[in-house]
């Protein structure tokens, strides 16, 4: 499989994934399109992303592998997760005495 790049009719670059067969090309995924080096930049190491994992093939440069990678532009903030940090407080407090306040003075919220 090979990674593609297209202009397309509003001058966007369309990066796509492609093989091969009896002479005949066709496109196994499209990746999506950018405007921008930048995004295009993006979209490349995208295809090669979706490349090693569809293939399963083992790359000749196993140490520059992009699976590991995390493109924050593609991920989406949904919150954090409190309750470890309140159990934790609540234990140390619990240590050091506390655990005999009033609830009212002991919680942290």
């Amino acid at each position: 499989m090979k990674i593609r790049v297209v202009k397309t009719a509003s001058q966007a670059s369309a990066v796509q994934v492609v093989r091969y067969r009896k002479g005949k090309r066709i496109i196994v995924q499209h990746i999506g399109s950018a405007h921008s080096d930048a995004e295009l930049e993006n979209l490349m190491v995208v295809a090669q992303e979706w490349i090693n994992d569809y293939s399963k093939q083992l790359s000749v440069f196993p140490d520059k592998s992009h699976n590991k990678l995390l493109l924050l532009n593609h991920c989406t903030f949904i919150g954090v997760l409190r309750r470890y940090f309140y159990e934790q407080i609540n234990l140390i407090q619990d240590r050091l005495g506390f655990d005999k306040l009033p609830p009212l003075l002991k919680e942290i919220k």
